[in-house]
């Protein structure tokens, strides 16, 4: 018989595994953000993609 203690055990090891996959996640894109904001990718990229809506638009 499953005892509550085992549901608990599973519900919190389940969250936990969650919790660090997102942790780690998080700290590979915000490394890529960052480093492709520092080279000034992103900002280049938005400024063409300012300029191909525009052209679009006015197209």
């Amino acid at each position: 018989m499953v005892v509550v203690w085992q549901v608990l055990l599973v519900w919190a090891l389940k969250n936990l595994l969650f919790g660090v996959a997102a942790s780690a996640v998080g700290a590979v894109l915000g490394s890529f953000l960052m480093n492709e904001y520092m080279s000034g990718n992103i900002q280049k990229n938005l400024y063409y993609a300012s300029f191909v809506l525009r052209c679009l638009n006015y197209g």
